[in-house]
């Protein structure tokens, strides 16, 4: 996998997101530390990155998450996969290419034995919201904010 690939990728999210959250998103990272964030993630254990390609191009990525949460007094013991990022490059979407990288991802879950898929999106990202959901996702939990004055 080639992390430089990704960070190049991540750039439009990362924008989109700091677009959209300014006061938790920053604008100005370093391509090397996000490099380094992205290979660091790679031999992570229970993390991936799949690459998605256009003619020898990437154009997109999804990195995501094995978690295997044991069981406590208040839940069950579960294994799932989380996605941390979704990113298709904006002129690369609407042609597939954000289904295809979910399809692998939850390809490789069933082959693993994984029956659940869980990833968030900020609510003022209607785009994502309505792939999402168009993909088969539905709310099951809904993290609330409120921001405090000095």
């Amino acid at each position: 996998m080639d992390a430089n690939a990704v960070a190049l990728l991540n750039g439009e999210i990362q924008q989109l997101h700091a677009e959209l959250e300014p006061t938790f998103f920053k604008t100005d990272a370093s391509h090397a530390e996000v490099v380094a964030f992205f290979a660091a993630k790679l031999s992570a254990p229970g993390h991936g990155i799949q690459l998605a390609e256009i003619g020898g191009m990437p154009v997109g990525y999804v990195w995501f998450e094995v978690q295997d949460r044991p069981e406590t007094p208040f839940q069950f013991a579960r294994k799932r996969i989380y996605i941390h990022h979704l990113s298709v490059k904006r002129a690369a979407r609407r042609t597939g290419v954000g289904s295809a990288l979910l399809d692998a991802i939850q390809t490789a879950a069933m082959g693993a034995g994984i029956t659940s898929i869980a990833l968030d999106t900020w609510a003022a990202n209607s785009h994502a919201l309505r792939f999402f959901e168009a993909q088969g996702f539905t709310p099951f939990n809904l993290v609330l904010g409120k921001r405090l004055s000095d």
